[in-house]
């Protein structure tokens, strides 16, 4: 199970930084500011699922925990295992995405824009229906 969401999150990185590359003129940095992304998309998902939990279990799942700690401690996970996993290995990561035939890239990319459509409009969704205001 592991492996496929490495899988993903390596394709997610890929069609970031391909956006990005894109849009900048200067392609610098690129894949670091797609790392980034990758880390807020990831985030936003950690927490729509943690606010999921708290909402069916009617109960704090984070007891004692500020806010602001509890996205700082996230942040820097999600960051360590992003770069550990994604952005030391985004040569060959990028390499062996550019490779791929044009039927799989279309497809690649519907699968991108779905997953952060997704991210998105669950992230609406938890945050005007379950989460509480206190």
């Amino acid at each position: 199970m592991i492996k496929t969401w490495n899988y993903v999150f390596r394709a997610v990185f890929f069609w970031i930084n391909y956006y990005l590359r894109k849009d900048n003129k200067s392609k610098n940095n690129t894949a670091f500011f797609a790392l980034l992304m990758l880390i807020i998309v990831q985030g936003i998902n950690l927490s729509s699922v943690l606010s999921i939990i708290n909402f069916l279990l009617k109960q704090d799942v984070i007891n004692g925990v500020s806010s602001n700690e509890y996205g700082i401690i996230m942040f820097m996970v999600l960051g360590i295992l992003n770069y550990l996993s994604l952005y030391r290995r985004r040569k060959e990561i990028f390499n062996k995405y550019e490779n791929y035939a044009p039927e799989r890239k279309e497809k690649g990319k519907s699968l991108f824009w779905l997953y952060i459509a997704g991210s998105v409009c669950i992230l609406f969704f938890v945050g005007e229906c379950l989460v509480r205001a206190e």
